[in-house]
């Protein structure tokens, strides 16, 4: 019954399967995964599903197929938890993957997950450049694998959504520290909706102006006085092109 409306998949070349709310569960998931190998498809938005553990592991194993060409996949708003993100991790770690842009916002995922998520991305296989990890649990624990993640060798992230955690100072300082690194090649993180004070947007405030690569910084929604962090970019703010927001 997934397969069988057209609106589904966009009619473009490469093809992408759009399976967005449309009430797809774990019993679903095979009749998908049949049809991103058959077809060919580079993207496959499964988001606001009812796909738990179950689902994510039987998807796990097709993105290892030699003949899955996925670039893209969307699960937000499922029930994947830590035991998904392990399945995915899995995943990123086999040569035959080939995923770049990652979204699970809104998964249950904790620290575990994301340390999971981690490890798999210090892997040589995995080519994740963008990943969606907003309106979960990852508090300091997770951010400090992340920041040690970014400077990794082979970790090709670029951008990182981590809106609506429970990232605070000490994870700030983690992430501030890995910045300096020139093996670093993220440009853009978003930390909106987390608990950072102005001790945590000051540490970013510090770095933003020195030799850090970062391009856009999202930090809005959160409980800092803001002239405390302009006090400490504002003087530099024609020698940086840092979009602050």
């Amino acid at each position: 019954e997934y397969m069988g409306a057209a609106r589904m998949i966009e009619r473009s070349k490469p093809a992408k399967l759009n399976l967005g709310g449309m009430h797809v569960h774990d019993d679903a998931i095979v009749s998908v995964c049949h049809s991103i190998t058959s077809t060919s498809f580079v993207g496959l938005n499964l988001s606001d599903n009812q796909i738990t553990e179950k689902g994510v592991k039987r998807l796990s194993s097709t993105l290892q197929e030699h003949d899955c060409y996925l670039t893209k996949l969307a699960l937000s708003d499922n029930r994947c938890g830590n035991s998904g993100a392990q399945h995915i991790a899995c995943a990123l770690r086999h040569p035959n993957c080939k995923l770049t842009e990652l979204y699970l916002s809104r998964t249950s995922i904790t620290d575990i997950g994301a340390t999971a998520l981690c490890d798999a991305m210090k892997t040589e296989n995995c080519q994740i450049k963008v990943l969606w990890l907003s309106g979960n649990r990852i508090g300091d624990q997770g951010a400090q694998e992340i920041a040690s993640t970014i400077q990794h060798t082979n970790c090709k992230l670029q951008v990182l959504w981590l809106n609506g955690n429970i990232i605070g100072d000490a994870g700030v300082g983690f992430f501030a520290n890995a910045f300096r690194n020139r093996l670093c090649q993220l440009n853009r993180i978003y930390l909106s909706e987390n608990r950072i004070s102005d001790k945590g947007a000051t540490l970013f405030a510090e770095i933003l102006v020195t030799s850090c690569a970062i391009r856009l910084l999202a930090l809005s929604g959160i409980a800092w006085t803001h002239h405390i962090f302009f006090s400490h970019s504002i003087s530099h703010s024609t020698q940086t092109s840092h979009h602050i927001t």
